[in-house]
């Protein structure tokens, strides 16, 4: 466990994240996006995040 006020996490799996603004219904909506990548689970080199980006709603 962290503790406060240190940064971490305590993903079982790599943890990749990345935090934007989508402009879905017009009003910017803030939000975090995180990908857990699973060891040999077949997705290396796959751009989840750009996938979600381009397949989600909030996104168009």
């Amino acid at each position: 466990m962290t503790s406060r006020g240190t940064r971490g996490n305590q993903a079982p799996a790599p943890l990749a994240g990345a935090y934007g603004a989508t402009q879905g219904s017009g009003a910017p909506q803030k939000h975090v996006h995180s990908v857990t990548r699973t060891p040999n689970g077949n997705d290396y080199g796959r751009k989840l995040l750009r996938q979600h980006y381009l397949t989600s709603p909030h996104h168009r």
